[in-house]
């Protein structure tokens, strides 16, 4: 599993978590949390459980409609 923080809009979360899901791979997203920090901008962090992980590719990025990823 890979842990993850993200911080952006709820728009930018769901539709990376989407996009996540619609890859050949097989995994599962789960521990998310969401809350805002004092700017009013959520953040928060999640868990991906991988049983196949692909190389990655050079078109991935770690910012994804509005929402910037890291992992840990």
């Amino acid at each position: 599993s890979a842990d993850y923080k993200w911080e952006g809009n709820l728009q930018g979360i769901v539709s990376f978590l989407f996009e996540l899901q619609q890859e050949n791979a097989m995994l599962d997203a789960s521990q998310l949390s969401i809350s805002p920090n004092e700017k009013r901008v959520l953040r928060g962090g999640f868990t991906v459980d991988l049983a196949y992980c692909r190389p990655p590719s050079a078109r991935q990025t770690n910012d994804v409609r509005g929402v910037k990823i890291e992992g840990k």
